[in-house]
């Protein structure tokens, strides 16, 4: 008995240091120690059953299914991973060209009608996405920027209609609404405002502005009026105003 013991220790043992590998292993070993393997294999399946070597057939037919599907999952996951690199890339570049389009434009828009100052748009982050920021200067002083807290409020009224005008010149939208957007200006700025949206946006596209101002709406292709009938609580039109007739004022906006 201690004899029988003692043998299934040392086999124990022994199979233990079969798959024991360390970090020197040579190739030459590994490829001996698969080689054994393979031949203990060859020798164990003479000794199985025909209904355990279908067993172990269907198994082994079953773990190649399993890792084609692996290899295969695999294999996609590494194309979806080098495409969305490339859209990336692709994207980053468009969004480039696209910011330093709108900023030359935001610039030229604000400078119109600003010009004693100069604006500029500025990444927050190597990319588009991680925002931007206003930066004005002083016309003759661009090394130090201007607070935004100490422009009036028709300078910053300005400064974002030009940023709006800015984008929309990138990709212009069929109709707009604007609610306002002349509260903070001057007689002399609404006129600005107004004529800078028409030159921008003239072309196709149309607007809806709502203002209390005569300087404002003198400007427009068409004032229509609104009040509230106190009778009903419903606002009414009461009357429309034509300015000048489209063709009017697009000789108007060439010249």
């Amino acid at each position: 008995m201690k004899l029988e013991s003692k043998q299934k220790k040392m086999s124990s043992t022994t199979r233990e240091n079969a798959f024991a590998i360390s970090a020197g292993t040579s190739k030459e070993e590994l490829q001996l120690r698969i080689d054994k393997l393979k031949k203990k294999q060859s020798n164990l399946s003479q000794h199985l059953s025909p209904v355990d070597q279908s067993r172990i057939q269907q198994k082994q037919n079953e773990l190649a299914e399993l890792e084609l599907k692996y290899n295969q999952v695999q294999s996609s996951m590494e194309q979806l991973v080098r495409g969305i690199q490339e859209a990336t890339v692709i994207v980053d570049q468009y969004n480039m060209k696209a910011f330093e389009f709108i900023n030359q434009q935001f610039s030229k828009y604000f400078r119109t009608v600003v010009p004693l100052k100069v604006a500029t748009l500025e990444k927050l982050g190597d990319k588009i996405e991680q925002g931007i920021q206003f930066v004005v200067y002083n016309e003759n002083d661009t090394s130090i920027p201007v607070e935004l807290s100490q422009l009036s409020g028709g300078q910053k009224t300005l400064l974002s209609l030009c940023f709006m005008l800015s984008v929309a010149s990138y990709s212009k939208a069929p109709f707009y609404l604007m609610d306002e957007i002349d509260a903070a200006l001057d007689e002399e700025n609404q006129k600005v405002s107004v004529r800078l949206i028409q030159q921008v946006l003239s072309d196709g596209v149309q607007i809806l502005s709502i203002s209390h101002n005569h300087s404002f709406q003198s400007e427009a292709l068409r004032t229509v009026y609104v009040a509230k009938n106190m009778d009903n609580n419903f606002s009414e039109i009461t009357k429309v105003v034509t300015h000048r007739t489209t063709a009017a004022l697009g000789n108007k906006l060439k010249k």
